[in-house]
């Protein structure tokens, strides 16, 4: 079981549940993990709602006659990943939040 409670943990960002339980169900349905606990207690956790946002950056080094140009080969001849060459570069960050069911 304490593999389970690791992945519970991890999964839920939990990190003090009240003990350790002894079963888990989820259910996709309501999207809730229930825990049976040693006290015979049924316990639930629900997921929560998070608002993710990745931002991914490639900078280019072309040569072209003109701006448009040079935007249409960044638009239609390159890809957009990670695998770059010298001296063309990707980056990303990340922003993470909680939200709640209003948003």
């Amino acid at each position: 079981m304490l593999f389970a409670l690791s992945w519970l943990q991890k999964k839920l960002n939990v990190n003090d549940l009240p003990e350790e339980p002894t079963r888990l169900i989820y259910d996709p349905s309501d999207d809730i993990f229930y825990g049976f606990f040693k006290n015979k207690n049924l316990r639930s956790v629900q997921k929560v709602k998070w608002r993710v946002e990745i931002v991914q950056t490639n900078v280019f080094y072309i040569e072209a006659e003109t701006e448009t140009e040079a935007l249409d080969i960044a638009a239609r001849e390159r890809i957009w990943d990670e695998d770059q060459t010298a001296p063309d570069t990707y980056s990303y960050h990340h922003s993470i939040e909680e939200v709640s069911d209003e948003d």
